[in-house]
């Protein structure tokens, strides 16, 4: 179990796409609840970072969708995207805003949800609260209403 303040932390570098979990941990809770999101593996030695998918279905490496301008999220949104010959990775808001993944903070993923985004299966509207911290990319459960405190 890796929660989101050990992903700060560790030294570690993943070893398997696969099984991996994220959670929210708290005594105010009365135990920890999984989250859904992104992670970037920044322990990666040579070959750079990577980025997982966690969510309900499990892990994997995903690769940012090639886009041609960083302004091009219609169809996109909860996804990562990358510009075409440039390094930085961006998350889809709405369809045509993004933040770049290394600005921590809280944001709001609003609009149509795209197939085979991390944080819902849902392909309706959505509006789901996201909280960048570091090395994760999580739906923030707190403010979503999912955890109760």
């Amino acid at each position: 179990m890796v929660s989101v303040s050990d992903l700060a932390s560790t030294t570690e570098a993943i070893t398997s796409s696969t099984g991996i979990k994220v959670y929210y941990c708290t005594a105010q809770v009365n135990g920890c609840t999984e989250l859904v999101g992104y992670i970037k593996d920044i322990i990666n030695g040579s070959g750079g970072s990577k980025l997982y998918y966690i969510n309900s279905s499990g892990s994997n490496i995903v690769e940012p969708t090639e886009v041609s301008t960083s302004t091009t999220c219609t169809g996109n949104i909860g996804k990562l995207i990358k510009v075409k010959g440039k390094s930085n990775v961006y998350l889809c808001l709405t369809a045509d805003k993004n933040i770049d993944i290394a600005n921590d903070g809280e944001y709001l993923l609003s609009g149509i949800a795209s197939s085979g985004n991390a944080f819902t299966d849902s392909t309706s509207v959505i509006n789901l609260p996201i909280k960048i911290n570091g090395s994760t990319i999580v739906l923030d459960k707190i403010i979503d209403g999912n955890i109760t405190i």
